[in-house]
């Protein structure tokens, strides 16, 4: 038994010293920093205050050094000038990124923009997304579909009046059904109560999700554990990503089924989708063509990481709007300078109103 409790400390022990060793051999030329602990690194130094931990590192060290945490060594900038370098002047060398095993899962094995290697791949990802699906001309034509669901959760209030509604959830019900709307032309439902359940299942996902791809992981400091899956995160997001892929699923192959019985393309005068865009693309694309985990992956970026922010930012601004009564008289009286009384609010006049623009930044 004393053996067996042995045998991973001895591996590991193992793993570093061969690593250590052929370091020596093979020199690299590496900034300075903190040496860390044998196989730990200076992951036991870190700090809740992260981004005070790394100025006084920078401090110590230089604008650029170098941080070992566990099997990874990382290298941290903290300067605007080798920032600009890094990430706009070098930025073909630097593009490609050391995703954490929870991202890769999210992504379908890195096959979305975020997570993706450069090269030919992300670039037909990349040229898709803000060239084909985020284009003006594309946007502008589901302004409808936006406005739609706006209006919606305006007319769900409007029957709420003198009662107590809770902003962050009708927030995030209506961008869900807006994004839900523009990718694949379905929603969740009106904004009322018969939708609550649902609603909240989906956010509970996605708020699952966010949290796996935020927490430490062993296994992305220390790879060679990571078949183990210590902490079950790679498990439990992978559990949560089937819930999903299945609406992906059923969507792609509806939308597919619809143009198959029509013989062809979305009909000019019929509202396209984002998953019209993308399965257009896929079918007249003359060079390899868009797989279908690559649209999925794309799907998440859209559908999974936009509702939750959204909400938090406008539930925010509602709250600093009511603490300071003020600053709520002054957005109402842009407001109705800009558009007027009884007049709805359009997308157009979102650059006519700056202050109201300068609370939600500030927020």
């Amino acid at each position: 038994m004393l053996c067996i409790l042995l045998l991973p400390g001895t591996m590991i022990l193992f793993l570093w010293s061969f690593k250590k060793l052929r370091s020596v051999h093979e020199p690299r030329l590496l900034p300075p920093g903190p040496r860390g602990l044998p196989i730990i690194g200076y992951l036991p130094f870190l700090t809740p205050n992260l981004h005070q931990l790394f100025l006084n590192l920078a401090k110590t060290y230089g604008p650029i050094y170098k941080l070992p945490l566990g099997q990874k060594l990382c290298i941290v900038i903290s300067s605007p000038t080798l920032a600009k370098e890094v990430v706009q002047d070098q930025d073909t060398i630097f593009a490609n990124r050391s995703p954490t095993i929870a991202a890769s899962t999210f992504s379908f094995g890195k096959q979305d923009i975020a997570c993706a290697a450069y090269g030919p791949e992300w670039r037909m990802l990349r040229r898709i997304f803000a060239h084909e699906m985020l284009s003006n001309a594309n946007l502008d034509s589901l302004y409808p579909l936006r406005k739609e669901e706006v209006m919606k959760s305006v007319r769900g209030l409007y029957g709420k009046i003198g009662q107590p509604v809770n902003i962050r959830e009708i927030a995030f019900c209506t961008v869900t059904n807006m994004i839900s709307s523009m990718t694949w032309g379905g929603t969740l439902g009106e904004v009322n109560e018969e939708t609550d359940l649902v609603v909240g299942q989906f956010r509970a996902i996605i708020l699952q999700m966010h949290d796996l791809l935020q927490r430490p992981n062993v296994s992305d400091f220390f790879p060679v554990l990571a078949r183990f899956d210590l902490q079950g995160v790679e498990r439990r997001m992978k559990k949560l990503l089937k819930q999903i892929e299945e609406t992906y699923d059923f969507q792609i192959d509806r939308l597919v089924e619809e143009v198959r019985s029509r013989g062809g393309d979305a009909k000019d005068n019929q509202r396209k989708n984002f998953l019209h865009f993308l399965l257009e693309f896929r079918d007249h694309e003359t060079g390899k063509p868009i797989s279908r985990q690559q649209i999925k992956a794309l799907l998440m970026d859209i559908v999974v990481a936009g509702p939750d922010s959204v909400s938090n930012a406008i539930q925010w601004v509602m709250t600093e709007l009511m603490l300071h009564p003020q600053v709520m008289a002054k957005v109402q009286e842009e407001l109705t300078q800009v558009v007027g009384i009884n007049n709805i609010v359009e997308e157009f006049h979102v650059h006519k109103l700056p202050y109201f623009q300068a609370v939600v930044k500030e927020t």
